[in-house]
């Protein structure tokens, strides 16, 4: 007959608890309970890892208690359940410690100054550290899975795996390269996404800095100039294209000697008196040529380039209802591909303006900024400069601010999974 022990009314939680997880391990209940189900019938589950680096959370708990249920659930099922415990060792939280403790500054400096072998060996002396606090942490919650033959995401047999992975979706052509925008570190070198910012309200940081209006002349037209507003000089450098609302109301007014285009509801943003001279559906812009701010780069013959043209991504929310087009912005990219115009990328993996560009090649693109408004007040080419502050997200692992850049890379097609 079953024996119990008497049971206090002065309850000790935290000694129940260290009594129940070691009579777990000293009768190895977890063990026995996949042992104990048939070989023929197994269900197994290997755990999304935790980064080597990091520390139980609250967020561990959210996910652990229904890895562990879905476990549970399929022992009393009848099944042998192989539990895996693993550990993710790839990718940037790594990398970051070695070059703090390298003193790198640069992702270029792994190869110019400390070398691909070296930074490996360091990266690899990091990934056994693990946190003893994680499996202190799993028994307490009362969750059993393996930890003494947890998979490593550097173990050879993985990598491969993943690598057959890809194979398979590759030859169901599921996998396909293209040039896509997304949130960029230039610290890091790497995109960041969207979900990565999101993660912590704190990546994203008030930031106040000038921002213009600037003036493109039209083309075979002295003097008319289409205003357009941007809250980024660096890559005003490139501006292939502008892009109108067909559907919005635009107007021509005159100030001095000179006449300017906007979208009508942004009329409030000119400075003194003004003159209107006519008012007109944006459609009536498409196709109109401009005078580019800079030259330095090649059309290719089947390209376009200098042009307004139009899409309904413009709104009069802000500045004056036209869009300057580079392929540092999603939409911009994709109308730019949509209407062929001349991709120009003039700022490198780590942020650096190419040295190829006439006076700005070299510099930080943020540099840039002040140098651009200071080139192009000079030649007349600004309308106005107002300080703005907006909502700027920062990387979480470094605390770099982001900006978006097109990277050529590999994608899942997802839409055709879906």
């Amino acid at each position: 007959m079953a024996k119990f022990k008497p049971v206090s009314s002065q309850v000790d939680f935290a000694k129940l608890e260290e009594d129940l997880i070691k009579f777990w391990k000293e009768n190895k209940i977890f063990e026995k309970s996949i042992e104990s189900r048939p070989e023929d019938q197994k269900w197994t589950f290997l755990d999304g890892p935790p980064f080597v680096t990091g520390t139980p959370h609250y967020g561990s708990l959210l996910s652990s208690i229904p890895k562990d249920v879905f476990g549970r659930y399929w022992t009393m099922k009848g099944y042998r359940v192989r539990r895996v415990w693993g550990w993710d060792g790839h990718g940037l939280p790594i990398e970051n410690k070695v070059e703090v403790k390298l003193k790198i500054k640069r992702k270029k400096d792994i190869e110019e100054k400390v070398g691909v072998k070296k930074f490996i060996e360091e990266c690899l002396g990091y990934v056994n550290q693990t946190s003893s606090e994680w499996e202190w942490y799993i028994d307490h919650i009362g969750r059993w899975v393996d930890f003494k033959n947890a998979y490593k995401t550097w173990d050879l047999p993985y990598m491969e795996s993943v690598m057959w992975v890809f194979k398979q979706m590759y030859e169901k052509d599921l996998i396909y390269k293209g040039l896509r925008v997304s949130l960029y570190c230039p610290h890091c070198a790497t995109p960041i996404s969207n979900f990565e910012v999101a993660m912590d309200a704190d990546n994203y940081k008030d930031v106040t800095e000038p921002t213009a209006v600037y003036k493109y002349q039209i083309k075979d037209e002295k003097n008319t100039y289409i205003l357009a507003w941007s809250t980024t000089p660096w890559n005003k450098i490139v501006t292939p294209a502008l892009a109108v609302n067909p559907k919005l109301t635009y107007v021509k007014v005159k100030q001095g000697d000179e006449s300017y285009i906007l979208a009508k509801s942004t009329i409030k943003m000119l400075k003194g008196d003004h003159t209107k001279i006519k008012e007109f559906k944006g459609q009536e812009l498409i196709g109109r040529e401009f005078i580019p701010h800079y030259t330095f780069y090649k059309i290719e013959r089947d390209k376009k380039a200098f042009l307004i043209v139009g899409d309904e991504f413009v709104t009069a929310d802000e500045g004056t209802g036209v869009v300057t087009l580079a392929v540092y912005g999603e939409e911009d990219l994709a109308v730019m591909q949509r209407e062929n115009i001349q991709m120009v990328f003039h700022v490198d993996e780590e942020g650096i303006i190419n040295e190829d560009v006439p006076l700005f090649g070299g510099s930080y693109y943020l540099q840039a900024n002040d140098k651009v408004l200071e080139d192009l007040s000079k030649r007349g080419l600004i309308y106005r400069v107002d300080d703005y502050t907006h909502n700027v997200a920062h990387c979480w692992r470094c605390g770099t601010r982001l900006f978006y850049a097109p990277k050529d890379a590999w994608f899942v097609n997802v839409h055709k999974i879906k």
